[in-house]
């Protein structure tokens, strides 16, 4: 794969020492492209889970020779990426309707975090699903809750590991690739049938 890629990366420069440096410092060049020490740190974050002490890993925090593979595996990543994109491998219909599919879950994700954020009173939240239930013509509405993992074999483990532990919004926020899951522990809220995929 890096042969592969390697005529599409013009320029490399790692730093020494990423602790050293401030997040807008360019760690490395991809095509033109600087890619910032905060831009690895986010995607540093997304991979890991938090340590013993309840702290989480940051990226700063580890070897060195860890720190530039990291960011040589983000490079290759990143051009295969743009390498799709060339392709027009966007321009599927089946990403397309995967990206819409993608954006409507998060776009609730994103507005029932804030419904309850903003709510102060389980009066009021109490309040306001009866209002919404109303308007559902009695639709039938589930409360589910989700942890999003990449293969079957990962998912074998959340659920033995929840079944074993029990506290399912902690291992949630640990485990779960989905961003929002970090913020509401896996909590989907309320839904009716026709709100999601078929296939969930």
């Amino acid at each position: 794969m890096k042969k592969l890629f390697a005529a599409g990366l013009f320029g490399l420069v790692i730093s020494t020492s990423a602790a050293a440096v401030a997040d807008d410092s360019v760690l490395a060049k991809v095509n033109g492209h600087d890619v910032t020490k905060a831009e690895i740190e986010a995607s540093f974050a997304t991979m890991t889970m938090d340590q013993p002490n309840g702290q989480k890993l940051t990226f700063d925090k580890t070897p060195l020779d860890f720190q530039k593979a990291f960011v040589e595996k983000y490079i290759e990543k990143q051009l295969i990426i743009e390498a799709a994109h060339k392709a027009g491998v966007q321009n599927d219909p089946e990403i397309k309707q995967k990206l819409k599919e993608a954006e409507n879950f998060l776009i609730q994700q994103k507005f029932l975090t804030d419904l309850v954020t903003a709510q102060k009173s389980d009066d009021k939240l109490k309040k306001l699903y009866d209002e919404k239930l109303k308007n559902k013509e009695g639709a039938e509405e589930i409360h589910a809750y989700h942890i999003l993992v990449k293969t079957e074999d990962e998912a074998k483990k959340v659920r033995a590991d929840v079944v074993k532990n029990g506290d399912f919004e902690k291992i949630a926020k640990a485990k779960s690739i989905e961003p929002g899951a970090k913020m509401s522990g896996g909590d989907l809220g309320y839904f009716t049938a026709d709100q999601m995929v078929p296939e969930f």
